[in-house]
C-alpha cells in the first residue's frame, strides 16, 4: 500500500484552522480535547482514552505483535492578541496559537486516520499523545505519565514547526538538544530608612544588585565553557519613590541546562550564593527555586528512525543536524520512560520577511508543513515496528 495517499491535505488544513480559530490556554483545552476526541471517534478504529481532564490518548493496536510506539502532539495555546493577519485568525480575544501547536495536532490527526487504515499491516501498538498544557511549566507530560496509561510505550517521537527555513527539511540531533526550564523566585527582606541616612538601613537594593551581578558569574566562572547554561534575571524590582530605601526587592529569573549534573550544580550554587550574600549584609530572604521541564535529550536509535524517515519522504538532503537551543519542552518527560527524539519540521515560507519567530503576535506557518508532518510521524510508527 501507498500509504503516502492516505494523508488527506484538505483534512489536515481544516483541522489546522478549526483549532487555529480556537486557541485554550493550558489546563483549559476542553473544547479543544472535545474536538480532538469526536474527529478520533469518527475514525472508530481505536480505544479512546482521557489520562487528565483536557488531553487524549488515542490506542492503535496492530494486527501483528510487536512495540508500542508513542507520537506526541501538544494543544494548548497561549496568552497573546494575534497580529498574523491571517483569514483563520483566532476567535478568542488575547488567545493565539503562536508557536504551532495547532498544526501539531493537526498533524498527529492526520498521521492517527492514516494509520488507522493499515491495522492489518501494522506489527505493534501506536498510541497518539494529544497533551495539555505544554506551554505552562511543570507541563502537562508529567500528569499524562502519572496516570500510567504510557508505562508500556518502547519509543517517543513529537514534531515542532520550526519557521526558521522554508518548508521542505528536518532537523534533530542525538543527545541534548532543549534546555531544562527552572525559575527563581527571591524575595529580599532588608530594613527601610531615609535616602539621606543609608547607614541606619539594610538596603535590599544593593543586596538585590550583588546577586544579580553574583548570578551572571555563575555561568561564566563555575561552569565548564565546554557546557552549556544560562542565568537571565526578567525582574529585579523594589521601592516607590527616590528618597526612601525600600524595606524588600523582588527577583525572578529562569534557570537553564543542557545535562542534569549542569542543573543540579547549577541550582547548588544558586542557594549559596544566595544565602552567602544575604547573611554578608544581614538581610533575610525567601527563595522559591521551581524545577520545570528537564533536559531534553535525544535518543540515537530515534534519531536515526528519524533521519531515514525524513530522507525517504523529502530525499537525501532532507534531513539536516539540529542546533542545541536553550529553549524547554516538556517532551523531556517522556524521555525518561523511555527512549525518543524531538523534531523540528520546517514551516517557514521562501521570502524571509514572511517568517516570524514562535511566541511572536505575526507568527503563521507555511500549510505545507502539515502533510510533511503528518507522513513524518507516520514513518515514525512504520520504522520503528519495521514495516515497509
Amino acid at each position: 500500500m501507498d500509504w503516502h495517499k492516505l494523508i488527506e491535505n484538505e483534512k489536515l488544513t481544516q483541522w489546522q484552522r478549526w483549532l487555529h480559530q480556537h486557541p485554550e490556554l493550558a489546563f483549559e483545552e476542553t473544547v479543544t480535547s472535545g474536538f480532538i476526541y469526536d474527529t478520533l471517534a469518527a475514525l472508530n478504529s481505536m480505544e479512546l482514552l482521557k489520562p487528565t481532564p483536557t488531553s487524549v490518548i488515542a490506542v492503535l493496536k496492530g494486527a501483528r505483535t510487536g512495540p508500542t510506539i508513542g507520537l506526541r502532539a501538544d494543544i494548548d495555546a497561549l496568552p497573546m492578541e494575534e497580529e498574523a493577519g491571517v483569514e483563520f485568525k483566532s476567535l478568542v480575544k488575547g488567545k493565539m496559537h503562536a508557536c504551532g501547536h495547532d498544526a501539531h495536532t493537526a498533524m498527529l490527526l492526520g498521521a492517527a486516520s492514516a494509520l488507522s487504515q493499515m491495522k492489518s499491516e501494522l506489527a505493534g501498538t501506536v498510541k497518539f499523545i494529544f497533551q495539555h498544557a505544554e506551554e505552562y511549566p511543570p507541563g502537562g507530560a508529567a500528569e499524562i505519565i502519572s496516570s500510567g496509561l504510557l508505562d508500556d510505550v518502547d519509543c517517543f517521537f513529537a514534531n515542532h514547526v520550526s519557521p526558521d527555513a522554508p518548508v521542505g527539511t528536518v532537523k534533530s540531533r542525538v543527545g541534548p538538544m532543549m534546555a531544562s526550564v527552572d525559575s527563581i523566585f527571591l524575595n529580599i527582606t532588608g530594613k527601610g530608612a531615609h535616602g539621606g541616612m543609608p547607614h541606619q538601613s539594610v538596603d535590599p537594593i544593593v543586596v538585590g544588585s550583588e546577586i544579580v551581578l553574583n548570578l551572571n558569574n555563575i555561568v561564566a566562572r563555575s561552569v565548564s565553557p565546554l557546557d552549556s547554561a544560562v542565568i537571565s534575571v526578567g525582574k529585579f524590582s523594589a521601592g516607590t519613590v527616590n528618597n526612601v530605601i525600600p524595606e524588600t526587592a523582588e527577583i525572578l529569573a529562569t534557570v537553564r541546562a543542557t545535562s542534569d549534573e549542569t542543573r543540579d550544580f547549577v541550582e547548588t550554587r544558586i542557594n549559596a550564593m544566595i544565602e552567602g550574600i544575604c547573611k554578608a549584609y544581614g538581610a533575610a530572604y525567601d527563595l522559591e527555586y521551581r524545577r520545570g521541564y528537564a533536559p531534553l535529550v535525544n535518543d540515537e536509535k530515534c534519531v536515526e528512525i528519524v533521519r531515514g524517515v525524513a530522507e525517504s519522504i523529502l530525499g537525501g538532503s532532507g534531513y539536516m543536524a539540529a542546533e542545541r537551543i536553550m529553549a524547554g519542552d516538556d517532551f523531556s518527560a517522556y524521555q525518561r520512560i523511555a527512549p525518543g527524539a524531538m523534531v523540528n519540521i520546517s514551516s517557514g515560507f521562501e521570502d524571509p520577511f514572511e517568517n516570524y519567530p514562535i511566541h511572536n503576535t505575526k507568527f503563521r506557518i507555511n500549510p505545507g508543513v502539515l502533510s510533511i508532518g503528518a507522513k513524518m510521524y507516520v514513518g515514525y510508527a512504520l520504522a520503528a515496528m519495521h514495516v515497509d
